[in-house]
């Protein structure tokens, strides 16, 4: 199974990892089962190869990126992914907030 970032076209809240055989499916499943592009067409989708998280495969069709902390961490410290927003309050406890660049910011 590939592992696929999915987000928007306009660079709007979020991003997720699916897995799936295909672009075209990525998106699809994005479109009609992620909380996170609820409302959106399939034309506001953009789904691109992140295979290096391939070996991420656990029988599920998405990631849940941030609520495993060892998802979170690899994905912040070796990629540079971060919250799109942060609350402070929650980045004291973050797991990964020694590579976060939003939490040095603060």
């Amino acid at each position: 199974m590939k592992a696929w970032t999915v987000s928007d076209n306009n660079g709007g809240y979020g991003t997720a990892i699916i897995f799936a055989e295909t672009r075209g499916k990525a998106i699809s499943y994005a479109v009609n089962c992620c909380d996170t592009f609820e409302g959106y067409e399939w034309t506001d989708i953009r789904a691109r190869r992140f295979k290096e998280w391939d070996r991420h495969y656990k029988g599920e069709p998405e990631t849940d990126v941030w609520n495993d902390d060892e998802a979170r961490i690899e994905l912040v410290r070796d990629y540079g992914w971060s919250c799109v927003e942060t609350f402070w309050e929650e980045c004291k406890e973050c797991p990964a907030r020694e590579w976060c660049s939003s939490w040095e910011e603060e």
